[in-house]
C-alpha cells in the first residue's frame, strides 16, 4: 500500500517536469533511416522536461512547417542534418531554417526553405533523408549541415521512439519510467553510439554525391561544429571533394545554448540565420568541374581522356 502509495506520487511529480513521449517521432519504414518525423503530427510539449514546451508541427513530407515563403515560393531550399539544425528546444519559427527562410524573402528571394532535419541523425541518416526528399522536390539548393556528433553510429531505434526495452510500453502512458529509461540508457551509453569507419563515411559521402549529380542542385556543407573523428576530418575530406564548405562562426558561448540539453537557443538559431544570410546563401560557388558539368549539363574535352570543361560557376537560387 505504502509503495504504491509512493509510486503515484512519484507519477504525479514526473508528469509536472517530465514531457509526454515524443509524437512527431515514430519508427520508418525504411530500415536506413530507422525512424522519421511523422508527417502531419504536432507536440508542443517539449523533448524530455516540459520546461523545454515548444511547438514542433510536421508537414506532409516529414519536415518541420514551412515559413512565410509557404507553399507559393518559386523552388526550394532544402536544408538537412540533426537536431542541431531541426531546432530542438525552440519553436518552428525560431529554428535557424524558417528564420533564414524569412531573411531571404525581406531581400526579395521567395523561396521556401524546408527544415527536414531529424533529431539523432547521424551521418549515413541524414544522406538516406537527403535521397528520400530530393525526389518530386524542386531543390534549388541542398544544404546539408553537420554537427560535432554525426560521425557516430545510429542512435538505438528504442532508445529515440520507445520501441523495443522491456520498459518502453510503460514509457507511452507513465512519465516517470520514461524518465527512468532514459536515465539508464544515457548511464549505459546507449545514447553514445561507438563512431562510423572511415569506409562507411567515405560510401555515404559517394551516395550523397550521387544523388546530388542526379537532382541537379548545388550543394553546401555547413559546419555548425567539427565533427569528432578519431582518423577523419571530414571538413578536409569534403574540401578535397570540391565540394562548397561554410564553417559557422563559434557559438559555444552561454547566451546561444539552452542550459539543460546543450542545443542552440533562439539567440543561437538568430545568429547562425544571420551568418548564413551574409554569407549570401542564395547563391552557391561551383568549384568542381564535375559539378559544372552535371549542373548545366555540358560534357567538353578540356582534359585529356575526362569529359569535362575547364570552368567554374556561380549559381543563384533563382
Amino acid at each position: 500500500m505504502r509503495a504504491g502509495l509512493l509510486l503515484l506520487v512519484a507519477e504525479g511529480v514526473a508528469r509536472i517536469f517530465v514531457a509526454s513521449p515524443n509524437g512527431v517521432l515514430r519508427v520508418s519504414p525504411d530500415r536506413e533511416l530507422r525512424y522519421e518525423l511523422a508527417p502531419g503530427t504536432h507536440t508542443s510539449d517539449g523533448n524530455l522536461f516540459r520546461i523545454d514546451e515548444y511547438d514542433v508541427r510536421v508537414d506532409a513530407r516529414g519536415c518541420r512547417k514551412a515559413g512565410p515563403a509557404g507553399e507559393s515560393s518559386a523552388g526550394e531550399l532544402l536544408v538537412v542534418g540533426d537536431s542541431f539544425t531541426h531546432g530542438d528546444g525552440v519553436g518552428d519559427q525560431s529554428a535557424y531554417p524558417a528564420l533564414l527562410e524569412s531573411a531571404l524573402l525581406k531581400r526579395g528571394r521567395s523561396i521556401r526553405v524546408a527544415n527536414c532535419a531529424v533529431p539523432g541523425y547521424n551521418l549515413t541518416q541524414i544522406v538516406r533523408s537527403v535521397e528520400a526528399q530530393l525526389v518530386g522536390r524542386d531543390v534549388r539548393l541542398l544544404v546539408v549541415a553537420f554537427f560535432s556528433n554525426d560521425l557516430r553510429g545510429a542512435t538505438p531505434l528504442d532508445a529515440v521512439v520507445g520501441s523495443g526495452s522491456w520498459l518502453s510500453p510503460l514509457t507511452q502512458t507513465s512519465r516517470l519510467a520514461r524518465f527512468i529509461d532514459i536515465a539508464a540508457r544515457i548511464a549505459q551509453g546507449q545514447l553514445d553510439p561507438p563512431y562510423l569507419s572511415g569506409a562507411q563515411i567515405s560510401k555515404s559521402l559517394d551516395r550523397l554525391e550521387a544523388a546530388v549529380r542526379e537532382a541537379g542542385a548545388p550543394l553546401v556543407a555547413v559546419v555548425l561544429e567539427p565533427p569528432v573523428h578519431p582518423t577523419m576530418d571530414l571538413a578536409s575530406e569534403l574540401t578535397g571533394r570540391g565540394w562548397s564548405l561554410l564553417a559557422a562562426p563559434e557559438l559555444s558561448a552561454e547566451r546561444y545554448r539552452i542550459p539543460r540539453n546543450g542545443h542552440f537557443n533562439q539567440s543561437g538559431h538568430a545568429a547562425i540565420a544571420d551568418w548564413l544570410t551574409e554569407e549570401r546563401l542564395d547563391a552557391v560557388v561551383l568549384s568542381a568541374l564535375d559539378s559544372v558539368g552535371w549542373a548545366f549539363n555540358i560534357r567538353g574535352g578540356d582534359i585529356v581522356h575526362t569529359p569535362v570543361t575547364m570552368a567554374f560557376a556561380l549559381v543563384e537560387q533563382d
